[in-house]
């Protein structure tokens, strides 16, 4: 039977080659398709109504990295991978969502020892997979 307990924070992790260069905390994404319709003369019903061109938006609240990768992500760098599970675990059967080729917009951050922190950000990613962990 499935785990039917609500998970109520989403955190994610960023990778860049392979390696996790930063940690994502409050993560939520959206994603939008243009409607495509089309009407034959004197009907207004669409004869034609398919999804179009997608756009996978994201939101976080604050974004933590690593302060060797964080030129090239403020610099609108594209990161391979952002993971997304649920806050604080990884559990087995949980939902996994991994956004691809990502570029990250921000509104302003601090250094900090270590690293930069970006917070109340976004970003759009190309693709998005969903699988389990």
């Amino acid at each position: 039977m499935p785990n039917t307990t609500p998970v109520l924070g989403r955190n994610a992790s960023i990778t860049l080659d392979g390696a996790s260069i930063g940690y994502l905390k409050g993560i939520s994404f959206d994603i939008d398709a243009e409607v495509i319709k089309d009407y034959k003369f004197t009907s207004d019903v669409p004869c034609v109504l398919e999804s179009g061109n997608k756009t996978i938006k994201f939101t976080f609240q604050k974004l933590y990295i690593d302060s060797i990768y964080a030129a090239s992500v403020l610099a609108g760098t594209k990161v391979v991978s952002l993971l997304i599970g649920p806050a604080n675990s990884t559990p087995v059967g949980q939902p996994k969502y991994t956004l691809g080729n990502a570029i990250i917009f921000h509104s302003g951050f601090r250094a900090e020892q270590g690293g930069i922190v970006i917070e109340d950000g976004s970003g759009e990613a190309a693709t998005l997979t969903i699988s389990t962990y």
